[in-house]
């Protein structure tokens, strides 16, 4: 049985990863800053727990702050975690407002996981952190800002802070695994779509349409029709964290890896909702208002259209399931239903 630790066990993320690691029989231990019913990710969590026959899953849950104080380097010391995901962050969109807690929450949970996994007798844990497409941004003197598709070797110019400490993120994370103190490994995830609402992100409008449907109401959102970004649906997004977490270190070329899911337009993802939508709820014609002048557009015109993910293909046989809105518009809507009940 594989020990477990999830940081940042109420968000989005940590709502698909806890049952993905719990189903695969690992022995999971959950550290948020709020507790659990207080979390977004609360009425998921429970819902599965309570459907796999463990209703007193929140005694393995603590709240704490894992940006500083002795929680963090306790729990790791007592239970001796053999994989830890840490996906403590303060968003993009929350980050601009707030930067200098944004360098705090960030950067500070980071260094003390690092400190404290290299403080563990051997063998010490393997950590995935995810990073994300706001590490990229306009690149001086190029055509256009970006080249399109993006890679992992295309220079990261970031804009906003959350960007800014991803970079600095993976650099720190890179350090502490070249000189052999944490297997330290990390991910750019494009934009996340999952059933847990959004919480601070530049790319939620996405996942906002979706809820719009499920609710049957008209989806009003913040960035221009013919923006193009890329997304990727949860269960791709778990998967590759637990994939490159289980890759053999010798098949590793890099420490963080980009990985691509789909790259529609805000109309895209519109039309393909308009057209599934149908299905769950006959007669139903969902509508969308796309609205200018959002100061999140001016963060979306700096981030990559698609994604170049050959390394990660390469390296751990990554391979997304989710590649097509068609995939992965009736899943989601399907799932979002079932979770609101």
């Amino acid at each position: 049985m594989t020990r477990s630790l999830v940081i940042g066990a109420g968000g989005q993320i940590a709502s698909d990863l806890i049952p993905a690691l719990h189903r695969r029989g690992d022995e999971v231990r959950m550290l948020d800053l709020l507790p659990p019913e207080r979390t977004n990710g609360f009425r998921a969590l429970d819902g599965y727990f309570r459907s796999a026959g463990d209703p007193g899953w929140t005694k393995r849950w603590t709240a704490a702050d894992a940006a500083k104080g002795s929680a963090v380097p306790e729990i790791i010391a007592g239970f001796r975690p053999q994989e830890v995901y840490l996906l403590t962050a303060l968003l993009s969109a929350v980050g601009e407002g707030k930067p200098g807690l944004c360098l705090d929450v960030n950067m500070g949970s980071l260094r003390l996981c690092l400190e404290s996994i290299d403080a563990m007798p051997a063998p010490k844990a393997r950590l995935l952190w995810p990073s994300s497409i706001a590490a990229f941004g306009p690149i001086p003197g190029h055509p256009g800002g970006l080249p399109d598709p993006v890679g992992d070797d295309t220079p990261c110019f970031p804009t906003t802070m959350y960007g800014v400490t991803k970079v600095a993120g993976e650099l720190l994370g890179a350090w502490y695994a070249r000189t052999g103190r944490v297997d330290f490994r990390s991910l750019r995830f494009p934009g996340l779509l999952n059933a847990t609402p959004p919480g601070g992100g530049t790319t939620d409008f996405a996942n906002e349409m979706y809820f719009a449907a499920v609710e049957r109401r008209p989806s009003r959102d913040f960035l221009r029709e013919d923006t193009r970004l890329p997304f990727m649906y949860m269960p791709d997004a778990v998967r590759s964290m637990l994939e490159l977490t289980a890759a053999d270190p010798a098949r590793l070329s890099r420490r963080t890896y980009v990985v691509a899911g789909l790259s529609p337009s805000a109309r895209e993802i519109a039309a393909s909702i308009a057209k599934h939508v149908e299905r769950i709820h006959p007669g139903h014609r969902f509508e969308a208002a796309f609205l200018p002048g959002d100061p999140r557009q001016k963060i979306a015109d700096t981030w990559p259209r698609t994604l170049d993910d050959a390394c990660a293909r390469r390296d751990w046989g990554w391979r997304a399931q989710y590649a097509t809105l068609d995939a992965m518009t009736p899943a989601l809507l399907d799932e979002i239903r079932a979770k609101q009940g």
